[in-house]
């Protein structure tokens, strides 16, 4: 698909025509070899200014064995700051643009700026993907530029309509620190994780009221997964496992639904059908997305169902293995998740978990969301000790900005759910 793609208004992203993603890459040249290059070795990124700009082609290129004329076909101007990769070394210095810092001097550069020093077209899609890598981390890969923008082109037409750029980009983000393809086919699959805790709520709701309208073999079976959920004090294990592939597989809630769905007879129940559907395409997607992620030491996604003032609910969670260095204490479980609310914002909560001792710190965004989490600490404790959990400490703090567990990232990969490193 030779397509950039644009926001409909309301519409989600639009196919249009623009311009393609280049795919030569961009390369440095020094005109003479010098001794100090050998100092340098292929792969290395370093970190190289532009002194002053001859010609059209020619400038002067300040790296940490020295300084050197370059011939260039860009648009660099003399102070642009820039990360370079090492191609060569011999007989003539080669480097490749590598990436850029959104910022210098305390001061942010527009995303024309950082798209001319990156030497990539200056068109309102390329402009979009560096506003949201902008908001995101604070060395932005040109490399990465485009495959995200390429993973965006290539989103399949009915895709297309699900999403909003910002929405798009998100997805494509996340992926790529998977270390998920960004091809049509995996976009495709993994697209109903995102949201998924609220389809996969809306799903099993709709599913439970529709149960008396299967038949009764059917109905019973399935019965027996949403009374496990709806028990006054249903196991954790139970909650963990019941979307689960692998985990006491056969009898399970989804090998349950696979068995349904593998079964013919049962097409002309078409909303339990779609909804059927939309849970198993949801937990496949987690299950490839994992996959990847256990690969590259990324965070993994399960779903844990809820019986909560009369209805189910789903939370997503990400679940990642701690830094070595981190876990001090055999035994010990570290965790650390995000709960969106409307009127307290962003609530953060980390802590630490070792034999049923707790200690924990609240966090919140404004001064009075923090002073009345604080106020109901004591039912907290309560809700606890119910669960032979001990609370050890707590503290209720604003949140500090800035976090994270990825390099040059500004804000967490996780912006939903929980994350709890074990």
């Amino acid at each position: 698909m030779n397509q950039s793609s644009e926001i409909g208004s309301n519409q989600g992203i639009q196919p249009t025509t623009g311009r393609a993603s280049p795919t030569v890459t961009y390369s440095v040249q020094t005109t003479k070899p010098s001794k100090a290059q050998a100092n340098l070795r292929a792969g290395e990124i370093i970190q190289g200014s532009i002194v002053e700009v001859f010609s059209d082609k020619e400038v002067s290129i300040r790296l940490p064995n020295g300084t050197f004329k370059a011939m260039l076909s860009n648009k660099l101007k003399a102070g642009d700051s820039l990360f370079f990769k090492v191609i060569e070394t011999a007989p003539s210095l080669v480097l490749k643009i590598h990436s850029v810092s959104v910022s210098s001097g305390g001061k942010e550069f527009s995303s024309s700026e950082l798209l001319r020093m990156l030497d990539l077209p200056d068109t309102s899609v390329y402009k979009d993907i560096l506003d949201f890598l902008k908001s995101r981390i604070s060395v932005i890969s040109r490399d990465d530029v485009l495959m995200i923008y390429k993973g965006l082109i290539s989103i399949k037409d009915s895709d297309r309509k699900l999403l909003n750029i910002k929405d798009a980009l998100m997805v494509l983000f996340e992926m790529k620190h998977a270390g998920l393809p960004l091809t049509p086919e995996t976009i495709s699959r993994i697209l109903p994780l995102f949201d998924g805790n609220r389809k996969l709520s809306q799903a099993l709701n709709k599913m439970k009221s529709l149960l008396d309208s299967l038949p009764k073999e059917i109905s019973d079976k399935l019965k027996v997964h949403f009374k496990g959920l709806m028990s006054s004090n249903p196991s954790p294990s139970y909650m963990i496992d019941f979307f689960s592939f692998m985990e006491k597989a056969t009898g399970s809630f989804i090998s349950d639904l696979i068995e349904l769905q593998e079964n013919k007879n049962n097409e002309k129940y078409e909303e339990f059908n779609k909804q059927l559907m939309l849970t198993l395409r949801t937990i496949e997607a987690a299950l490839l997305w994992n996959a990847y992620a256990a690969i590259h030491n990324q965070p993994q996604q399960i779903f844990i169902p809820v019986w909560l003032k009369g209805t189910l609910q789903v939370a997503q969670m990400a679940i990642k293995q701690s830094d070595e260095k981190k876990q001090k204490k055999k035994g010990q479980i570290y965790f650390s998740f995000d709960i969106p609310t409307i009127n307290l914002g962003t609530v953060h909560i980390e802590g630490a978990l070792l034999d049923n001792i707790l200690t924990t710190t609240i966090s919140a965004p404004k001064d009075n969301s923090v002073k009345l989490l604080s106020k109901h600490s004591p039912k907290l404790n309560q809700g606890l000790l119910k669960h032979n959990i001990h609370l050890q400490s707590i503290s209720f703090v604003l949140t500090q900005t800035g976090q994270s567990d990825h390099p040059h990232d500004k804000s967490s990969s996780q912006p939903k759910g929980f994350q709890i490193v074990v």
